[in-house]
């Protein structure tokens, strides 16, 4: 193995290793099963004792009791009936009677009135003095009887004063109730009584009723908690392992099958194989945490952003990857992983580019609708009821909808870390009021115009054979940058004005017109372009010969030697499907400008004899372009030519039979 096979082994085996430790040392026992549906499970017989479990109805009614009969605690303050009384007197000038009804209301006990109200309970627990006494709420004074009794021995003036400062001496312990409340409930026992060891739980073909499901449902409970310590725990963690082995080892061997170009390439295996990592990071987190569902992850933020570096294809792959991952650490079931395949599948359908919001929305609305009906429709064969279905999860894939947006703006963070190119910085690219293609625009309105019917061409074609179109069309409008700094030295921006050639040896003008190619890089670098649009550049004339001033050349020195490197672009040949056909539809398009009213024909031939010298020039050797994609590109160049030139359509002669 060379040193990028060891390195790509080793990111393999540490997703291997990073993923198995997020898995839980435990077994879990799950049966699939559906109320008032058969049991299609062989027959299930207790393995050991375990405890029974108290149904949800059961507990909410213990629940409910518990809060029904709980009284709550008021606390009286340490204030002195001496100080309490004083502070009034001292501000009202209170007659004998008036204090004397508030020193009775004071030992008897002032309450707010809100405060009384906030428990539904007729009585309450009141301390003073480490002492407890329950007394009934109907027995007491409030705030509003006090100044009830006092209304008819105090001005009237007073009273409004008194009013506004009588404060209650005894008040609520609304903390320590809700702390005393909430361990009364804690403190439910859920168990109620035992199932026996080789009792029988169910038969084949028998009915799941609600007693059934709760024995099944404490089996498992049994089961998940118990039988985690141990060799038992090692050999489940070893399974998980196993388990994670094949389904990374299928990914590998998927993307060398198909995908060879990917697989060479360690930094862009990095990335796909950090998605199951990511996800399975995310699920053992949420379900370590009882207040969250997994179904809040949004799993389709995957295919949504490999799909705009890779094809939709390998993008399903890594997301059924990811889900298969991820099924290990949820306790969901096959629900959830039927859920998010299918989601996925439908992701990939709707979201086949991300650089139009509305539509982004629009899919993003379908993939919510999919998870809803889909879930809804598990919940309807496993509960056999519309009052048993879990509308909670609802609101969880809402917010799994919501978490979706974010794959926009994840897609440029990533472009950035990983070096990719995306169809949104694609989108941008191919505004024609970007500055590079401004600059080309006016100081090279014919290269520009060239630039364009380039792109066109080369765009319809990639399309034909099933490439990346956007991809090639911006790279058309591109690939001839490198003629803004010397423009009128090319002969679509010699508009009547002397060939400043005339000047220049042909070595020289050779020199020149090759020197494009290099401009054109350094411009593309200088201005932070995509590496894959400077590839295109740089082969998009391959190792052809600058062949008008080569034999310019030739025949300066009679047909002596030349050395034909100085005529001769440096390369390298182009190597994709797309770069081949840009440099065909840009040596097509040049071509084009010799004809003058071309007929059908003319066009059919131009083309043909131009791929022809690709061909024969070995500028197709390393391209991944096959016999039957340059022929669909043909068709295509010589259709959009005739539109071009708009050649009539040729009809056959009419033969005349003689007589």
């Amino acid at each position: 193995m060379d040193k990028n096979d060891w390195i790509k082994s080793g990111i393999f085996l540490a997703a291997i290793i990073v993923t198995a430790f997020l898995f839980p040392r435990s077994q879990y026992f799950n049966f699939d099963y559906s109320k008032a549906s058969p049991w299609e499970h062989e027959d299930l017989i207790a393995p050991y004792d375990f405890a029974m479990i108290k149904s949800e109805v059961e507990l909410d009614e213990e629940r409910a009791n518990i809060r029904k009969s709980f009284i709550p605690n008021y606390q009286r303050s340490n204030e002195s009936k001496d100080q309490y009384l004083a502070k009034l007197n001292w501000n009202y000038a209170l007659n004998p009677i008036a204090y004397s009804i508030l020193a009775n209301s004071f030992d008897a006990g002032i309450y707010d009135s809100e405060e009384l109200t906030k428990y539904k309970q007729d009585k309450i627990r009141v301390y003073q003095g480490g002492k407890e006494e329950i007394i009934r709420k109907s027995n007491v004074s409030t705030t509003s009887t006090v100044i009830n009794a006092l209304s008819d021995f105090v001005a009237q003036d007073t009273l409004e004063l008194i009013n506004k400062n009588l404060k209650p001496n005894i008040s609520l312990n609304l903390e320590a109730n809700q702390k005393e409340l909430a361990e009364a409930l804690e403190a439910i026992n859920q168990e109620k009584g035992f199932i026996k060891k080789g009792e029988m739980i169910a038969r084949k073909g028998d009915i799941v009723s609600d007693e059934l499901a709760l024995k099944v449902e404490a089996l498992q409970k049994s089961f998940n908690t118990e039988r985690t310590s141990g060799i038992a725990s090692w050999l489940v963690f070893l399974g998980y392992i196993l388990l994670t082995f094949l389904i990374y080892a299928s990914l590998l061997f998927f993307i060398k099958t198909h995908y060879p170009k990917i697989y060479q390439d360690n930094i862009k295996i990095a990335f796909i194989l950090i998605w199951p990592i990511l996800f399975a990071f995310l699920v053992s987190l949420v379900e370590s945490n009882s207040q969250l569902s997994t179904y809040i992850i949004p799993f389709c933020i995957v295919p949504i952003i490999v799909s705009n570096f890779y094809s939709n294809r390998l993008a399903l792959f890594i997301h059924i990857v990811v889900v298969l991952i991820a099924s290990f650490l949820s306790r969901l079931g096959y629900e959830f992983t039927f859920l998010q395949i299918l989601a996925g599948i439908v992701t990939v359908l709707m979201v086949s580019e991300t650089r139009q919001w509305n539509q982004f929305f629009k899919a993003i609305g379908v993939i919510l609708s999919v998870y809803f009906i889909g879930y809804l429709g598990l919940e309807l064969i496993k509960e056999a009821s519309i009052s048993e279905v879990g509308y909670d999860v609802f609101g969880w894939l809402l917010m799994n909808g919501i978490f979706l947006l974010l794959a926009y703006p994840f897609i440029p963070i990533i472009e950035r870390i990983f070096g990719f190119t995306s169809s949104i910085t694609l989108a941008e690219l191919s505004d024609l009021n970007n500055k590079i293609l401004k600059d080309l625009s006016i100081n090279a309105p014919g290269t520009f115009q060239h630039s364009l019917q380039v792109a066109n061409l080369a765009e319809a074609a990639v399309k034909e054979i099933g490439g990346d179109s956007l991809l090639t069309k911006v790279a058309g409008l591109y690939h001839d940058i490198g003629k803004t700094s010397k423009a009128e030295y090319f002969i679509e921006n010699q508009d009547n004005i002397e060939s400043p050639h005339n000047k220049l040896t042909n070595i020289e003008s050779a020199s020149i017109i090759i020197n494009h190619v290099a401009e054109g890089i350094k411009i593309a670098k200088k201005e932070k372009l995509p590496q894959i649009i400077i590839d295109f550049i740089e082969t998009h004339h391959g190792t052809t010969r600058v062949e008008y001033f080569y034999r310019k050349q030739k025949e300066a020195q009679n047909s002596g030697h030349v050395d034909q490197d100085l005529f001769t672009y440096p390369g390298p040949k182009p190597v994709t499907k797309e770069q081949t056909v840009m440099m065909i539809a840009d040596s097509i398009e040049a071509a084009g400008k010799s004809l003058k009213s071309p007929t059908g024909q003319d066009i059919d031939k131009l083309v043909d004899k131009i791929i022809d010298h690709k061909i024969d020039s070995d500028q197709l050797s390393q391209s991944e372009l096959t016999f039957d994609d340059l022929e669909k590109c043909a068709k295509v160049f010589k259709k959009l030519l005739r539109s071009i030139y708009h050649v009539r359509i040729e009809y056959p002669e009419e033969q005349v039979s003689k007589p």
